[in-house]
């Protein structure tokens, strides 16, 4: 979910009994071609304002 949502690409992963390796290729290219606008939509799919806003009140 996390890779669709940036500009990265999951390579190899492992998943050990207490931790895991991630190797990850960022995309730098594609993250230039991103304005302001198309940042913050993809954070706010993450983080919607509202689970933000509840967050702050506890």
């Amino acid at each position: 979910m996390l890779a669709g949502q940036f500009a990265v690409e999951v390579c190899a992963y492992t998943i050990m009994s207490n931790h895991y390796h991630l190797v990850l290729h960022v995309d730098y290219e594609q993250s230039l071609t991103w304005d302001a606008e198309e940042v913050v939509k993809r954070w706010c799919t993450l983080f919607p304002p509202q689970a933000l806003k509840d967050s702050d009140d506890k």
